[in-house]
């Protein structure tokens, strides 16, 4: 049987933040090839440990102060490497099995140098790997992402089905057992956006807005209320969406099968527009705990020209 290795990898920026920030998509891949029983299938996450934590689960990241590179010289702010040292992963590498695969997933396009180390780390321990990148950046920056020395770049699930050789199911579960400790969970109850903002890159993700099924959702609530895990962030561009159809049905469900048990919470931010009364009721009652909302400009010439 094949052997596949799923990473997360680290951080290089000025500065980063565990914001309920956990590889969604990485995870939904895992859940899709555990599901095939094709692969015996590894994981490591460079972010999963935190030095301090809030009551909500977020936290600060392990850090370390590193050269900062030349087009950033200019910007008088310290620049670090966020995640657990080189050394755990290299340590994790020669413990396990020798790798036929390994896929690196990818957020923030300027997060590349965390995807160039993983690589240069592969190539030293299993050099007969073969890598590819997928993700938000791969899928945005491909071209760029081919610089970095990967064998394959994965834009799209098609490619990854030829790759792997497997069939893309959507509603496979999470891959979430690969963690032993959880301060929280993350779900969506939908995917892509109806708006079509030029300076967001969700419509280059997802071509189209969908609900996912309310009873996938709550599967997924299940599992986490059974490991005790009460703090679960919506990563939905659109959460207040046609409410009717989507949230409010879904905060019913959530309240008759799990009470209060869950604090909710909404980092990516949520359209001021949609949000009333009724809404901000139903929400309460099921159990969120935080309400971020997005700002974009205070000025309309340019809001109606941005989307």
């Amino acid at each position: 049987m094949p052997k596949l290795l799923l990473v997360n990898p680290p951080i290089y920026d000025f500065t980063a933040y565990d914001f309920w920030m956990k590889p969604l998509g990485l995870l939904n891949v895992g859940g899709i090839l555990k599901e095939s029983g094709a692969f015996k299938l590894y994981f490591f996450d460079f972010l999963e440990e935190k030095i301090r934590r809030d009551s909500y689960g977020r936290g600060k990241f392990p850090e370390q102060r590193i050269e900062k590179p030349k087009e950033f010289e200019s910007i008088l702010r310290y620049y670090k490497r966020f995640g657990v040292p080189a050394k755990n992963f290299q340590d994790f590498l020669q413990s396990i099995d020798e790798l036929d695969y390994v896929l690196i997933g990818s957020t923030m396009t300027y997060w590349y140098k965390g995807i160039e180390e993983v690589i240069r780390h592969i190539r030293t321990f299993h050099p007969e790997a073969k890598i590819a990148i997928g993700g938000i950046y791969a899928t945005l920056c491909p071209e760029h992402a081919k610089s970095l020395g990967a064998d394959y770049v994965i834009e799209n699930d098609a490619q990854l089905e030829s790759l792997l050789k497997v069939k893309i199911n959507n509603f496979a579960f999470p891959l979430w057992q690969a963690y032993k400790k959880l301060d929280y969970g993350v779900i969506r109850l939908t995917k892509g956006c109806p708006f079509r903002c030029s300076y967001c890159a969700s419509f280059a993700l997802y071509k189209n807005f969908r609900s996912l099924p309310i009873g996938k959702v709550l599967r997924e609530l299940k599992y986490f209320a059974s490991r005790g895990i009460k703090n679960i962030a919506f990563y939905d561009d659109a959460l207040l969406y046609k409410p009717e159809e989507i949230l409010i049905p879904f905060l019913r469900e959530v309240q008759k099968h799990f009470g209060n048990f869950f604090n909710f919470h909404t980092p990516n931010a949520l359209n001021a527009r949609f949000f009333n009364e009724e809404i901000a009721k139903e929400m309460l009652k099921a159990g969120f705990k935080t309400f971020f909302f997005g700002f974009e400009s205070a000025i309309g010439e340019w809001r109606k020209k941005t989307g």
